[in-house]
């Protein structure tokens, strides 16, 4: 999974002896003030060093899905450091934090009925979505390698930047996804438009559907359940869909 090579800046409100704000810069890739090193990513786990340029450093291993979760953690670890933490100190700190603490959850393969001895693992993102939650989410799929499915529905609020946002959407789900099913009209052409194009080999144009009904959704992904397959579970979605989904491991 790729980090965004991105400089991030801590501002605090004290100011130096010349009277200059004072400033700290973090980055996932760039050796400035406070940066990463060694970065792993795996299913469930965050693995990577934090260094400073006064030599302080430390491993760090989370129980967090996402890469994207990364940045948020260093910047945290800059405004500790601020606070006289060393990064040691910081990362048995973050050792304590809980997925339940984090908006995408790991389910890791669920028993249902009527999906005989099937098994397959849940990313439960319905907490919220949003253009870079998703797209975050979509990502972390290609760690799996089997099926690929994410159940969904159209993004709100976007303003003028709506079609754009799920263009782009259906460019990530046409790269990463083998099933997509979007549980609402609004701009489903648009995400299916554009999925078809980026994923021309690799997708099916009539696995990108649109379905409200909870009962067709389990139908259409009981063929994907298949070991080291993944079905991400992104925004409102029916309850009685999650409930069946998450039914037992």
């Amino acid at each position: 999974e790729t980090i965004r090579n991105t400089k991030y800046k801590t501002p605090s409100f004290a100011k130096d002896s010349a009277g200059r704000q004072n400033i700290r810069y973090c980055s996932t890739n760039e050796k400035i003030d406070i940066w990463t090193e060694n970065i792993k990513i795996e299913k469930n786990w965050l693995y990577f060093k934090v260094c400073d340029k006064a030599g302080d450093n430390a491993d760090f291993k989370i129980n967090f899905i996402g890469g994207q979760n990364i940045e948020n953690i260093l910047l945290a670890s800059a405004c500790a450091k601020e606070l006289k933490m060393t990064l040691i100190e910081i990362a048995k700190a973050c050792e304590k934090i809980q997925t339940k603490q984090s908006t995408m959850k790991l389910i890791q393969s669920p028993t249902l009925n009527g999906f005989q001895s099937r098994t397959f693992d849940i990313i439960d993102s319905t907490y919220s979505i949003n253009p870079n939650g998703i797209m975050a989410a979509l990502e972390h799929l290609k760690l799996w390698s089997g099926k690929k499915v994410i159940i969904m529905p159209c993004l709100i609020e976007l303003g003028p930047t709506a079609k754009e946002i799920h263009q782009k959407v259906g460019k990530k789900i046409g790269e990463t996804c083998d099933l997509a099913i979007i549980i609402t009209k609004d701009w489903f052409e648009e995400i299916k438009k554009t999925a078809i194009i980026t994923g021309i080999d690799r997708i099916d144009p009539e696995n990108i559907v649109f379905l409200e009904n909870s009962k067709e959704i389990l139908e259409k992904i009981k063929p994907y359940c298949q070991p080291e397959s993944v079905i991400l579970l992104e925004g409102r979605l029916p309850q009685k869909l999650i409930e069946t989904l998450k039914n037992e491991q």
